[in-house]
C-alpha cells in the first residue's frame, strides 16, 4: 500500500472518529426545552448544606472550615434557607432540584423560602408523583401535616436523595400533626446520618490531603532520587526505542477509538443487565486494542511476546513493584488534584460528576461491586495498554519524554468525552506515563490507575453510602 493510500485511510478513520464524537457529545447536551435529568451527586450537593448544618456542633470550629461552615455566617436557619436558594439559582433549572430545595427548606421550619421554591417546582408535565411531592410540602409549609409523608419520602429518593432528607421531611410532617416524641425520633436519626456524612467527608479529605503533600515532596526529590537510581543502573524507559510500528500510530488509535463508540452504541441494546454490561464493556474495548496493536501496530517479523513490547514485567522484583507503586500513587493524586483545581480556577467547579461515579453513587450493592470491578481492574488495564504501553512509547520516539507524556494524557483524556473533566484526566494520564518512564514497568502505571480508581469509588463509598 502506497503513501497516498494509507494517508486517505487515515484521513477516512479521523473524520469518522471526529464525527462520531461530535454526535456523542451533541447526544448529551439536551435541548432548552427538554426536561434535565438531575443527577443523584447535583441533589446530594444540595442536601449536603443541610447535612453540614445538621453536624456542624459535633465538630470544633478548628474542622469548621473542612466540612465548609462560615462559623460568620452559617449559625442560622435562615442562613440556610438563603444558602439553599441561592446555590439553585447558580445551577441550570431543574423542577426535582426545587423540590429538594423546597423539602430541605421546609424541614427547617424555613416557609418562606420553601413557598417560593415549591412555587417554582411546579411542572403541568410533571408526573403526578411529582405533583404529589410539590402538594405534600406546599402543605409543610402551610403548618399542616402532609397528606401522604411516605409517598412523599419515595418521591425524594426516586430523584435522589438520601434518607437524611426523608427523616428530616418526616420530622417536619410529625411536628405539624402535635406527634412530638415521633418527630423527635426522626431529629435524632437525621442528625446521626448527617454525622456519618461529614465523618466520610473528613477521612476522605485527610487521605487525599496526606497524598498530595507527599506527591510534593516526592516530586520535589525527583531529581535527586533519579540521579540515585541512575547510579544502580535504573534507567527506567531510557533512550530505548518503541517496538511498534510508529507509522501505525494514528491508525490504531483511530481504529480502536471507532470501535469504542461502536461498542458504546451496540452493545447495551443485546446486553440488559447493568453490572455484566459494566464488566464487559472494558473486556471487550481491550480485546479491540489487542488486536489491533497486534495486527496493525508490530512489524510482521516480530517474534517477540507481545507482554515483553509492552513493558510488562517486573520492576525488579516484586518488592520494586510494591515501592514504585506506593510512590507512584501520590503523584498521581498530586497531579490529578492539582489539574483539578486548574480546572476550577480556569473555568468553574464541574457541575457533574463523571458518569462512573455518578452511577456508584446511584448504586446497589450488586452494582457497586460491578463498578468496582470494572474501575479498578478491567479498566485500568485496558487503558494502560492502550494509552501508555502502546501510544506513549511510539509518541515518545518523535517527541521529548516530557511532550509525548502531554500529548498522551490529553488524548487520553479526550476519549471519555467528558469536556468538564478533560484537565484533572489529562494530569492523571501525565502523571501514568510519568511512571511508565521512570520505573520501565508498564505494571506500575496500571496498579497506581487501579489504587487511583480505587480512591474514587472508595470517597464515593465513604461520602454517600457511609452508614
Amino acid at each position: 500500500m502506497n503513501t497516498a493510500q494509507n494517508r486517505t485511510i487515515d484521513m477516512a478513520l479521523a473524520v469518522v472518529a471526529f464525527g462520531l464524537a461530535a454526535v456523542h457529545l451533541m447526544m448529551g447536551m439536551p435541548s432548552d426545552d427538554a426536561p434535565r435529568r438531575v443527577s443523584t451527586a447535583q441533589v446530594r450537593s444540595v442536601e449536603d448544606l443541610g447535612k453540614v448544618f445538621d453536624a456542624r456542633e459535633e465538630y470544633s470550629e478548628a474542622v469548621w472550615a473542612l466540612v465548609g461552615v462560615d462559623p460568620e455566617r452559617d449559625h442560622t436557619a435562615a442562613h440556610l434557607a438563603k444558602n439553599v436558594e441561592e446555590r439553585l439559582a447558580a445551577v441550570a433549572w431543574s423542577r426535582e432540584l426545587q423540590l429538594v430545595g423546597a423539602a430541605l427548606t421546609v424541614a427547617y421550619d424555613q416557609d418562606a423560602s420553601a413557598l417560593r421554591l415549591v412555587d417554582r417546582a411546579v411542572d403541568k408535565d410533571a408526573s403526578q408523583a411529582h405533583k404529589n411531592a410539590v402538594a405534600g410540602v406546599l402543605a409543610l409549609a402551610e403548618g399542616r401535616p402532609a397528606a401522604d409523608p411516605d409517598e412523599l419520602g419515595t418521591t425524594l429518593r426516586s430523584i435522589g436523595a438520601s434518607e437524611w432528607l426523608a427523616s428530616r421531611v418526616m420530622r417536619r410532617h410529625h411536628d405539624n400533626a402535635g406527634e412530638r416524641v415521633r418527630a423527635d425520633t426522626y431529629d435524632r436519626r437525621s442528625l446521626s446520618l448527617a454525622r456519618n456524612r461529614l465523618d466520610g467527608e473528613l477521612i476522605t479529605g485527610a487521605v487525599f490531603f496526606g497524598l498530595v503533600l507527599i506527591g510534593f515532596f516526592l516530586l520535589i526529590l525527583g531529581p535527586r532520587l533519579r540521579a540515585v537510581l541512575l547510579k544502580r543502573g535504573w534507567v527506567g524507559l531510557g533512550p530505548a526505542g518503541t517496538p511498534f510500528r510508529v507509522d501505525m500510530t494514528q491508525r490504531v488509535i483511530l481504529a480502536w477509538f471507532i470501535a469504542h463508540a461502536v461498542l458504546a452504541w451496540t452493545v447495551p441494546r443485546f446486553v440488559q443487565s447493568q453490572p455484566l454490561l459494566l464488566a464487559a464493556m472494558p473486556l471487550l474495548h481491550g480485546i479491540v486494542g489487542l488486536h489491533l496493536i497486534q495486527r496493525l501496530g508490530r512489524e510482521p517479523t516480530d517474534s517477540r511476546p507481545l507482554t515483553e513490547c509492552l513493558g510488562l514485567s517486573m520492576p525488579r522484583g516484586i518488592v520494586g513493584l510494591i515501592g514504585w507503586s506506593a510512590a507512584g500513587l501520590p503523584i498521581a493524586v498530586f497531579f490529578a488534584l492539582g489539574a483539578s483545581l486548574l480546572n476550577v480556577v480556569l473555568f468553574g467547579l464541574p457541575t457533574e460528576s463523571q458518569n462512573l461515579v455518578n452511577a456508584a453513587i446511584e448504586a446497589d450493592p450488586t452494582l457497586l461491586a460491578a463498578i468496582g470491578l470494572s474501575a479498578v481492574i478491567f479498566a485500568p488495564l485496558v487503558e494502560e495498554i492502550i494509552f501508555r504501553g502502546y501510544l506513549f512509547r511510539n509518541l515518545r520516539t518523535d517527541l521529548s519524554p516530557v511532550w509525548a507524556m502531554l500529548a498522551s494524557g490529553f488524548i487520553f483524556a479526550a476519549v471519555h468525552l467528558d469536556p468538564q473533566h478533560i484537565l484533572p484526566l489529562t494530569g492523571l494520564g501525565v502523571a501514568l506515563a510519568y511512571l511508565y518512564e521512570l520505573s520501565g514497568s508498564l505494571l506500575v502505571p496500571i496498579i497506581v490507575h487501579a489504587l487511583w480508581n480505587a480512591l474514587q469509588l472508595g470517597s464515593v463509598i465513604a461520602a454517600y453510602h457511609w452508614g
